[in-house]
């Protein structure tokens, strides 16, 4: 399976639980969960996962969730990753630097989120995003 999508079903629940079973789907390229698993918060790391789960993922599709949380740590795995949509949440904390490490992170869209910016003793935003 390349593309899922279980967008709009308000009456999933654990998000956590579902994002591990999910990794188990390694020849994932598109995850849709848009507007799912309302109002959970999503765990930093996912517990003591053995991380090896979706490296073929190029899409992530979590807007709409309402879900609250920092960005999750275990992205920064995600080697393959192009489209990152965390819109419409309660993303907290700053905005990772490692974030930008992503090789093929070309779009991340964050609006109606709490996440801040850090900003550099140069005045700048240490932040090189696309779609804030």
């Amino acid at each position: 399976m390349s593309f899922l999508s279980l967008g709009m079903n308000k009456r999933l629940t654990n998000v956590n639980e579902a994002m591990k079973i999910l990794m188990g789907c390694k020849r994932l390229v598109v995850l849709s969960l848009a507007s799912s698993f309302v109002g959970e918060e999503l765990s930093a790391d996912l517990g003591a996962v053995d991380f090896d789960g979706f490296q073929n993922l190029r899409v992530l599709d979590l807007s709409s969730c309402n879900l609250s949380g920092q960005i999750p740590l275990w992205l920064l795995k995600l080697k393959k990753l192009e489209c990152l949509d965390l819109n419409q949440n309660r993303i907290t904390g700053s905005i990772p630097s490692w974030i930008g490490t992503l090789p093929r992170l070309c779009s991340i869209s964050m609006e109606v989120n709490l996440a801040t910016f850090r900003r550099t003793s140069k005045g700048t935003v240490d932040t090189p995003y696309v779609g804030i």
